[in-house]
């Protein structure tokens, strides 16, 4: 940030064009400073300012209208976001993200049919050029996503017909196959995909195929290869950690993330992965708690570590003895302060003061508190777990609101699911099962083909 502050303020840029004189930095060096201070609530107007201001002079600058709509989004203005997001996607046409993000956006307002008719219309507009292989696995991507898994199938197949040996789209449709549940055909692509000459792609497709058929050996030896062929990629190394740990236990888990970090210090990714290994181990809390310490002096605009300190204390605060307590309070309203600064409205904020108020006996508080994270993320299920947990303490009548405000909110984000079955049951426990069973049907009316819907009603 502050190199990006350097280049956009004092217009000099490091190496071999620091002697150019601008009037006016490059549009992208502006966009990509703002998508950075946009990210904390302290400096999201001066963000504003700079995108305003950019796209004055460079009206078809994609990137700044697409850091635009994310500043929006995290607003909650939603006309103001569809348009960046759409004016985006139209100057960028190639950019999968920008497209993705568009037909997203309009998903999230209630308009999902009219966001995949848009991505669709897009793959028949590239027709038959090889620039099209990406957009046919987004709008397929996107098909799945918003619970049209007949549709992506039909698409699939088309995109095959179309472009048997490309890479690309076999080692996605090698995933999206076997989660379909078509394992012989998902084997057979995975196969011409060995044979298509891209190791990264086929080594990463196999990772997905072999963990999905169980296949712990297969599918680590797969994920080591995919972290030899992208040794800095956090996802190839989390997929990794994820199956050691399956197989050999936490301890050998931790101790590769330790290995990874000890080899970069300071990269907020293996710190991350690191951190999350730890909270396997209840004996390893001490580290976890210095290293989020040491990261929030080094960077004090990490909404991330200053949450993750909320999330550590709390458990804490409930078990340990009154004098503890007193300085404990100190410590996660302080922490607290930090979240607020930086992003007050994002939903993990809300989860932790949810978190807070309830470990000090705040319920009312607690309730809200998860609620509005449910309201902003509705696809937590760790958020849905303590409101309901909260909801056991108040009585019958506003139990019950809140569980058809809770109700209504889960079919509405994409992807699948998987909370259906989790909520159905605890509904039942507490309202009975004719409740239960009229939300799980109110569910599958708007999501007829969700695996998880169909379990959950039965």
């Amino acid at each position: 940030r502050e190199t990006l502050a350097t280049v956009v303020d004092r217009g000099v840029i490091p190496g071999i064009e620091s002697q150019q004189n601008w009037l006016y930095p490059p549009g992208s060096y502006v966009a990509e400073y703002a998508d950075l201070l946009r990210q904390s609530a302290e400096t999201r107007d001066i963000a504003l300012a700079l995108l305003h201001r950019v796209l004055v002079r460079e009206q078809t600058c994609a990137f700044a209208w697409h850091v635009l709509g994310d500043l929006l989004s995290s607003e909650m203005d939603t006309g103001g976001a569809l348009l960046a997001y759409r004016i985006a996607a139209c100057l960028a046409d190639s950019w999968e993200h920008y497209a993705r993000a568009y037909c997203d956006a309009l998903g999230n307002c209630g308009r999902s049919e009219e966001g995949l008719k848009w991505l669709e219309e897009r793959v028949r507009r590239f027709g038959s050029s090889s620039r099209a292989v990406s957009p046919w696995t987004t709008w397929i991507g996107a098909l799945e996503q918003w619970g049209r898994p007949q549709e992506a199938l039909r698409a699939t197949e088309e995109s095959l017909d179309r472009y048997p040996d490309s890479a690309e789209l076999l080692a996605f449709v090698v995933s999206f196959a076997a989660r379909m549940g078509q394992w012989e055909r998902a084997g057979a692509l995975l196969g011409r995909l060995a044979a298509a000459g891209n190791p990264a792609l086929f080594h990463k497709a196999a990772v997905a195929f072999y963990r999905m058929r169980g296949d712990l050996d297969q599918s680590i030896q797969h994920a080591y290869d995919c972290v030899r062929e992208s040794p800095l990629s956090t996802e190839a190394c989390g997929d990794l950690l994820q199956l050691i740990a399956k197989r050999d236990g936490a301890v050998a888990a931790m101790d590769l993330a330790s290995r990874w970090l000890g080899d970069h210090p300071g990269h907020d990714g293996f710190e991350q992965l690191y951190s999350h290994q730890l909270d396997r181990l209840a004996l390893s809390q001490y580290r976890k708690y210095s290293l989020l310490l040491r990261r929030s002096r080094r960077n004090p605009q990490d909404g991330w570590t200053w949450r993750e300190l909320v999330f550590f204390c709390c458990p804490e605060y409930q078990s340990t003895d009154d004098r503890r307590r007193g300085r404990l309070a100190i410590r996660i309203n302080r922490f607290l302060q930090q979240c607020q600064r930086i992003s007050p409205e994002a939903p993990a904020t809300l989860r932790a003061q949810a978190m807070w108020s309830e470990a000090s006996g705040k319920w009312s508080e607690a309730r809200e508190g998860w609620l509005a994270s449910i309201r902003r993320e509705p696809e937590s299920l760790y958020a849905y777990e303590h409101a309901l947990n909260c909801l056991a303490r108040f009585e019958a009548a506003e139990r019950k609101r809140a569980w058809e405000e809770i109700s209504r909110l889960l079919p509405t984000y994409s992807g699948r699911l998987f909370a259906a079955r989790y909520n159905a049951m605890r509904a039942a426990e507490m309202f009975g099962f004719a409740l239960a069973e009229q939300s799980v049907a109110r569910w599958a009316t708007l999501r007829p083909d969700d695996p998880e819907v169909l379990e959950a009603r039965v």
